[in-house]
């Protein structure tokens, strides 16, 4: 499930157009991502996961530790 299927670009009010903008993506990306149409590639993932980490600063997946002592 790619970021346009949760929602989180609407819930935020951004318009596709703006995503796109954001996430340095073509318009037409998007929507293809959003219609199911575009092939889910870690270059286009990653470019939109950015864009919508950048509104609450969630961290990254990499910058999280697991605490592994217990």
């Amino acid at each position: 499930m790619t970021a346009c299927h949760t929602g989180r670009p609407q819930s935020l009010g951004w318009s596709v157009a703006e995503l796109a903008e954001r996430s340095g993506l073509a318009e037409g990306q998007v929507r293809a991502v959003e219609a199911g149409h575009a092939a889910s590639t870690l270059p286009l993932l990653t470019a939109l996961s950015e864009a919508l980490r950048v509104v609450d600063n969630a961290p990254s997946a990499a910058t999280q530790r697991v605490d592994t002592s217990q």
